[in-house]
């Protein structure tokens, strides 16, 4: 049975607080069958409310309350979900799914600038979660995802956060937690269990973060934090392949990592804290192992591995001047370990390269 419902049967459209939320509208269309729509505007004026379903069984609900708030909703399938709820001033959700048993949940409060959620998303058992809460500069996040049984749950609060997020494939999951000023993340993803957490608190000088993995069962954990009175760092990472895994923590001001990771059973380990100091790496093949420690100031990094089987570590403390090391290691079952200025001993400029080529290879550089 082909039914056409606008404002009628199972939509329920209710407008109350000063005057019955003035000069606020409401639209609501259906076509299909057993779907239900709910509009809630209350306590304000200059709301607008605006779903639109077409399939079987989708579900969509909106509450707002406060003024100058936008909802756009659109669902096209069989049984999904949708749910907006904003409190606030001139906050604005745009939502769309298409396909069976989706979910998107939204909610957006501000006390006093505007927040942007956006939210596409196709396939089927997908689910999103965004929660943004702000203050006067507002709140943006931005979400593609496409697929089945993906997750992306995103939580922000502060100001001027950002974030972009796309997957594909199945049972990939986003686990992202920004908080403080100008912070920014990307993050993509493809293939079938892939998972990513991302974690970043900054100051108002603000920091970045782009994450992209492609393959299957990689994993990325990401902890960005500081900055203080300088601008929070830089973070790139990309990973290829199967089974790859990187944990970076960041608390450094002004400091960047770039790596790329392709191949199998990759490990990537960084803690970088300080001021200015920098990785750059490309570690490719299988089972091999890099672990970066950096404090102090203006130390820097270069890395390339390729091969099995092959372990890089590298310690460095560059206050008061920085070092500087370079590590080139091609083969199988190779070992390079550098060490320079650790806990603020090094009383000038260090600078290493180690190069290494062939099978179970070992060398260990120290300088303090």
């Amino acid at each position: 049975m082909f039914i056409r419902t606008l404002l009628s049967a199972a939509v329920a459209l209710v407008l109350s607080g000063h005057a019955q939320a003035a000069d606020s509208s409401a639209s609501v269309e259906q076509v299909g069958s057993f779907n239900k729509a709910e509009t809630t505007q209350s306590a304000g004026t200059g709301n607008a409310s605006t779903l639109v379903q077409s399939g079987d069984l989708n579900v969509a609900q909106s509450e707002q309350e406060g003024s100058d708030l936008t909802v756009s909703a659109t669902q096209y399938g069989a049984e999904n979900v949708l749910t907006t709820d904003q409190v606030g001033y001139g906050s604005e959700a745009n939502l769309s799914q298409d396909g069976v048993r989706n979910e998107v949940s939204v909610f957006q409060a501000t006390t006093g600038g505007a927040s942007y959620a956006q939210v596409a998303q196709t396939g089927r058992d997908n689910d999103v979660s965004v929660d943004q809460i702000g203050s006067e500069q507002g709140l943006y996040g931005k979400i593609y995802q496409d697929g089945q049984e993906n997750l992306i749950d995103l939580d922000q609060s502060g100001a001027f956060n950002s974030v972009v997020a796309e997957q594909y494939g199945q049972g990939n999951e986003l686990h992202a937690v920004q908080h403080g000023g100008f912070v920014s993340a990307d993050a993509y993803q493809s293939g079938t269990q892939n998972t990513i957490s991302l974690s970043q608190y900054a100051d108002f000088q603000g920091a970045h973060t782009s994450i992209s993995q492609t393959g299957d069962d990689n994993g990325a954990s990401v902890s960005q934090s500081g900055g203080g009175r300088y601008s929070g760092g830089y973070i790139n990472l990309m990973q290829e392949g199967d089974r790859n895994l990187a944990k970076i923590n960041d608390n450094s001001a002004m400091g960047s990592i770039s790596f790329i990771q392709s191949g199998a059973d990759n490990q990537l380990n960084v803690d970088q804290a300080g001021r200015s100091n920098s990785v750059n790496g490309v570690s490719n093949g299988e089972r091999n192992l890099v672990d970066i420690q950096q404090d102090g100031d203006g130390s820097s990094l270069d890395i390339a591995q390729n091969g099995a089987d092959n372990i890089i570590e590298v310690a460095q403390n560059g206050s008061p001047y920085g070092n500087s090391g370079i590590i080139n290691q091609t083969g199988t079952a190779n070992h390079a370990s550098l060490t320079q200025g650790v806990y603020g001993s090094s009383s000038g400029v260090d600078t290493a390269t180690i190069t290494q080529n062939g099978m179970s290879n070992s060398a260990t550089v120290i300088q303090r």
